[in-house]
């Protein structure tokens, strides 16, 4: 019961949260720069803002990725596709990092794209 309890507050502030953090309807369309500059702060006081930057994006990327795999299913008639393969959440987030890094006048659907294509072609010399 302490864990429902703790959960359902923990829940209830991340949702209020998340409602603040910022205006844009997809983390896909935040620009490469603001998304560096988030994570990269070193202000103790922004690192509440950073880990919930992380984890909402980390969440879009895993929406992303469930929606490619769904899409491939589809198109090549085949179940399980997995684009990340061997991989994880973990291992895209830090790709996304190093994208934006690397061009900080994209933004994150921009990284997905050019992340998803790499592990796509990965994939396809596997099979």
């Amino acid at each position: 019961m302490k864990k429902i309890i703790i959960n359902s507050i923990y829940l209830f502030v991340l949702l209020l949260s998340v409602s603040n953090v910022s205006a844009f309807s997809s983390y896909g369309v935040r620009g490469c720069g603001s998304l560096i500059s988030a994570i990269d702060t070193t202000d103790k006081k922004d690192e509440y803002s950073k880990d919930l930057t992380k984890m909402v994006v980390q969440a879009w990327i895993a929406g992303y990725i469930t929606a490619y795999n769904g899409w491939q299913e589809v198109v090549t008639k085949k179940k399980d596709t997995d684009v990340i393969g061997i991989t994880d959440i973990n291992g895209v987030w830090q790709s996304v990092l190093n994208y934006c890094r690397a061009n900080p006048l994209q933004n994150v659907n921009d990284a997905m794209g050019d992340i998803i294509d790499k592990l796509d072609t990965q994939q396809k010399k596997k099979r």
